[in-house]
């Protein structure tokens, strides 16, 4: 079975390219595989394994693309944004605003101090990756509670 990235289902009902019928049963298999766990949102089920016939050598080449890493199942929040935006426009605004305060929490993560906004992190463990201070991860946030009509001031982390 070859991976399945979910960043371009999300973009597609967004721009109107695929029906609510589609994207709520998009949105039910990728819910169900927990690709929101331990953040919103891993970009790739199920990680590729060494040994699985997707793996590639090169996956190894500065540790990027190991499982769980980078394009190999990392979480990435500015595709956590369009998550929330997704959730919230298939009509269920109280799963957005929870997405949204865990999108909350993954941008306030840092490897040297809060709100580093990562271009990605671990998709198991949640470490901080990549470069920090990403605009697309910050914009895509902002734009995320823009759609929710949340005023990221009074998110609260219960």
């Amino acid at each position: 079975m070859s991976a399945l990235t979910f960043d371009p289902n999300v973009l597609a009902f967004l721009t109107n390219l695929l029906d609510t019928d589609r994207a709520r049963t998009a949105f039910r298999f990728m819910w169900g595989v927990g690709v929101n766990e331990p953040f919103p949102v891993a970009n790739l089920y199920p990680v590729v394994q060494a040994g699985d016939p997707d793996w590639r050598a090169y996956y190894t080449v500065n540790l990027l693309n190991l499982p769980n890493h980078y394009h190999n199942g990392g979480i990435w929040p500015f595709v956590g944004g369009m998550w929330v935006r997704f959730i919230h426009r298939l009509g269920f605004h109280d799963v957005a605003c929870r997405e949204l305060v865990r999108l909350a929490q993954v941008n306030r993560l840092g490897r040297d101090q809060e709100w580093e906004f990562n271009e990605w992190v671990h998709g198991s463990t949640g470490k901080p990756m990549g470069k920090a201070f990403q605009a697309w991860s910050a914009a895509c946030y902002i734009r995320a509670c823009q759609e929710v009509e949340i005023d990221p001031t009074h998110l609260k982390d219960d």
